[in-house]
This record gives structure tokens, C-alpha cells and sequence, in this order.
């Protein structure tokens, strides 16, 4: 009798692949972990493997053997909420993977989630025919996403807090190629009957090119219902805020007139914070009793209800959308922070809503959210209501001049950033591993 043909697996991944077969029950007789066969796998144990669940892993280059994956799951636990100081070289409750093109020949995946992930930074689903769910969360590095318009078995898209400006690059005839554009139309076409349709905002720039007539078509599919797509900004109460295409026509098209008034696009960097910062203090109220009365009567739909449908547990967090704080000029600090990222990425400077602690605060936890954005490859915090209690004009002025746009360093001894936000800020792991010790004994840093 022939021997059974088997194939060797990394050991991180072959850990997770023998969890799958036991919990379909298939136990692999006796092979214990340390086993030199513990990483083989037989052909039939490879096609029984459906869905898996990903997280500590370090490559997943040899999911191409699993030729019936239906289901792919590739979790982290949320950056935002990690222990302080934690080592993320070696941090089990995250993926290491650094190559995901893998993903691109997985032909029969109909569910593909990535999550919390901090080194994807480009995906190619567009041979995924089969796709129906696609959730992308928290992937601050993901750049670039190729073919999401090719598809046309969508059921459910979800995407917000990743950084997608890039859709792949068209190849012409002449040799030369271009950046592809992302083709709105097709893909609401094709998603038309989704019942989830939400892509991340950092989209929705790069779609419209900086034009306000774009900006208005889409805004007009959707009055003639053509379209049922909505933008999500990144929460930190329900996890996200989603806007109409009506309403995000609405707010770039009036910024864009009073960023042209202003000669707001011809400005430095610089001077581009200072003025989009001076617009978000002097425009918005930070209004606390939205936040009490939300909380109150939230629990008490909660009590009402056990579990609150997703439509009523979305209008509680409105006012930490951009747009309401635009609209009505008020919000809380997500809702000036969301403002605030989506008027300088209008003006071409990169920027991120990073959720911390203040260490003004007697709650526990992350309880703030503040903007982060990049000048000549350094990272500055800016508080977007850091000067409530100030009244006089010319008090903010002498404030705004001092502390709007710090370092890490300074920043660190008013808010608690998630470590995540430290590794950021050294170009190598040695770096930033380096800057650890300080940090664990200064009690500055201590929520």
C-alpha cells in the first residue's frame, strides 16, 4: 500500500490547522506539538480545512495549500488597547505576517476579514470572484486595495481606520504605467443589493479627485438611488460613524470654497494646521452634555432591550462624525478630531484620528481621541480641544502657538498614547525598543 503524500507546514500556522481539524474532529491520533511530524499534513486533512481563524503569525504563504478555504479570519487584538510598553516583535495577541500577496490566489475564499493589523499594507483581491464578505478594520497601513471594483458577489463590505488612497496600476500598451483609478459606478453596480455597504473615508478623496462635480455625482446616484454606499470614519464609541454621500458632498464642496477664499492649497504646511486648527476652535462647541446624555440613554436602551439593533445603536454616535461637527458646530473631541483629519487631508497633509488617555481624567482607559498627523517625516499631536477652558481670544492665540502641534515626547506628559503610536515614531524596532526604558520610569506616563 502506498504511503500518504504529505506536506510540511510551518509550525505557527500548522498549530492553527491542527485546532481546525480538532474542532471538526479530526484528531490526529497521538502527534504532539513537539513531534517532527506535528507540521506534516495529509492532502485530506488540507482540503478539509474550510475557514481558520488567524492570530501570531508569522507567514501565510503556505495557505495556498489549502485548496477548499472558504473563510479567512486575520485578527490582532486592537492596537489602541494594548498593554503599555508591550514588545510587538514578539507579542502573541498580533500577526507578524509581512507578505499577504498569498491572498490574491485564494480563488475560493467567500469571506476574507483582516483586522487590527499592523503590517498590511497592500491587498489584490481582484481573482476573488467568489467573495461575498469583506471586512477590513483597523489597518493603519493599508495603502493600496486592487480590484475591489471587479467584484460582483459582494453581499457585505466593511471598511474604516485603514488608509486606503491606491487601487493598483493600470499597464498601457507603450510600457508605461499609471496609478489605477478606483471605478465608483462599477462598484455600485455591483454591490447594489449588499446589505452592508460601508467603505473607509480615506477613500472618498482619492475617488473624487479633488473635484467638486465628482463629489456631486456620487452625491447624486444616491438621491436617485443608485447608489447605497456610505463613507465610515474610525469611533471610538461603536467602533465607527458612516455618512451619506449627501452629506459628504455637502462638506467638501463648502471647505473647498472656504479653503479657496482663504488660499488655503497654496499654503505651508504649517500654515495649513494653524488655520485648520484656528477654524475647528473657533466653529465647533465641545459640547459634554452630548456625551452624558448619550451614555444615559443608551443604557437605558440596552436595559430596554438586551441587544439594540445596529440602525438605533448608530445614531448614537453621530456627533463623533465630522460632518455633524461641520453641520451643527458642535460635537465631542472624536467629532472635532474627524473634522479635523478630514480638512487637512483636503489640503494634502496626512493625518489620523488616534484614540489615548488623558491623564487629566478620573476615568480609566482610552477616553480622548486627538489627531496625528506627519511634517517632514516626524509625527506631531495635535489636541483638538485642548484649549476649552481658555475664553480669550488672545489666550488661545499665545496657547495655539506653544502647544498646537508637539512631538511624542511633550505630548506623552498630557496624554497616554497607545505604544503602538511610540513605534511609529522610530524608523527600526532597536529604536523604539531603546525608548522603552525611559518610558517605563517616567511616571508621566503612568494613566
Amino acid at each position: 500500500m502506498s504511503e500518504l503524500k504529505t506536506v510540511a507546514l510551518s509550525i505557527d500556522l500548522s498549530v492553527i490547522i491542527n485546532k481546525e481539524l480538532i474542532s471538526k474532529g479530526m484528531r490526529r491520533s497521538d502527534i504532539k506539538s513537539f513531534d517532527k511530524s506535528f507540521t506534516n499534513f495529509c492532502e485530506y486533512e488540507l482540503q478539509a480545512i474550510t475557514e481558520l481563524c488567524i492570530t501570531n503569525c508569522y507567514d501565510i504563504s503556505e495557505l495556498i495549500n489549502l485548496p477548499n478555504l472558504k473563510k479567512l479570519h486575520i485578527k490582532s487584538a486592537d492596537y489602541n488597547k494594548l498593554a503599555p510598553s508591550i514588545d510587538y516583535r514578539e507579542s502573541y495577541v498580533i500577526n507578524h505576517i509581512q507578505d499577504f500577496s498569498v491572498i490574491a490566489g485564494l480563488t475560493s475564499l467567500e469571506e476574507l476579514v483582516i483586522a487590527n493589523d499592523l503590517y498590511v499594507k497592500s491587498l489584490d483581491i481582484s481573482k476573488l470572484s467568489n467573495l461575498k464578505k469583506l471586512i477590513l478594520i483597523n489597518n493603519p497601513n493599508l495603502n493600496e486595495l486592487i480590484g475591489l471594483d471587479d467584484l460582483k458577489n459582494l453581499n457585505e463590505v466593511t471598511m474604516y481606520g485603514n488608509n486606503i488612497t491606491k487601487y493598483g496600476m493600470s499597464n498601457e500598451e507603450n510600457g508605461i504605467t499609471y496609478p489605477q483609478d478606483f471605478d465608483f459606478d462599477k462598484y455600485s453596480t455591483n454591490t447594489r443589493y449588499c446589505v452592508e455597504n460601508t467603505l473607509d473615508i480615506s477613500m472618498y478623496l482619492s475617488i473624487i479627485k479633488n473635484s467638486r462635480g465628482i463629489a456631486k455625482h456620487l452625491a447624486d446616484n444616491q438621491i436617485a438611488g443608485k447608489s447605497f454606499v456610505r463613507f465610515a470614519e474610525k469611533s471610538g464609541f461603536l467602533n465607527c460613524v458612516c455618512l451619506a454621500l449627501v452629506d459628504l458632498y455637502d462638506l467638501y464642496s463648502k471647505l473647498d470654497v472656504y479653503f479657496n477664499k482663504v488660499g488655503a492649497y497654496k499654503k505651508s504646511d504649517y500654515e495649513k494646521i494653524e488655520l485648520v486648527y484656528n477654524y475647528i476652535i473657533n466653529n465647533t462647541k465641545f459640547n459634554k452634555e452630548l456625551i452624558v446624555d448619550r451614555n444615559i440613554q443608551y443604557l437605558v436602551d440596552k436595559e430596554q432591550f438586551d441587544d439594540i439593533p445596529d440602525k438605533v445603536r448608530k445614531l448614537f454616535n453621530s456627533f463623533h462624525s465630522s460632518y455633524y461637527a461641520y453641520r451643527f458646530k458642535e460635537a465631542n473631541c472624536e467629532g472635532r478630531v474627524n473634522l479635523m483629519v478630514f480638512m487637512l487631508e483636503m489640503l494634502g497633509i496626512h493625518a489620523h484620528n488616534v484614540h489615548c488617555h488623558d491623564n487629566r481624567s478620573e476615568n480609566v482607559g482610552s477616553n480622548h481621541s486627538v489627531v496625528r498627523v506627519k511634517i517632514n517625516d516626524e509625527y506631531k499631536y495635535i489636541d483638538a480641544s485642548l484649549f476649552e477652558s481658555y475664553k480669550e481670544k488672545e489666550k488661545k492665540k499665545e496657547i495655539l502657538s506653544k502647544f498646537s502641534c508637539k512631538d511624542m515626547g511633550d505630548f506623552s506628559r498630557l496624554f497616554f498614547l497607545a505604544d503602538y503610536d511610540f513605534m511609529c515614531n522610530f524608523v527600526t524596532f532597536d529604536a523604539y525598543e531603546e525608548s522603552l526604558n525611559p518610558i517605563k520610569n517616567d511616571k508621566t506616563y503612568i494613566i
